[in-house]
């Protein structure tokens, strides 16, 4: 099925899909700001102990520059 809001934004006007692709996008970042659960970060947890094992690969390799 075609996008139809899409299109019949176009329809109505050719940049009415950016500005509506515009405003959602605002208000999902506004949201961000606004609601404390998505502001507050994680949980700390004081015994989980995340330090990683001697026989842990490393987490990436280093790129075409190498290590720094």
């Amino acid at each position: 099925a075609p996008p139809v809001i899409g299109v019949a934004l176009y329809e109505l006007a050719e940049p009415a899909p950016f500005i509506a692709n515009a405003v959602m996008l605002a208000a999902a970042t506004a949201l961000c700001f606004i609601n404390p659960r998505l502001r507050s970060g994680p949980p700390d947890l004081p015994d989980r102990d995340e330090t990683p094992s001697p026989g842990t690969p490393p987490a990436s390799q280093p790129g075409p520059e190498g290590n720094r």
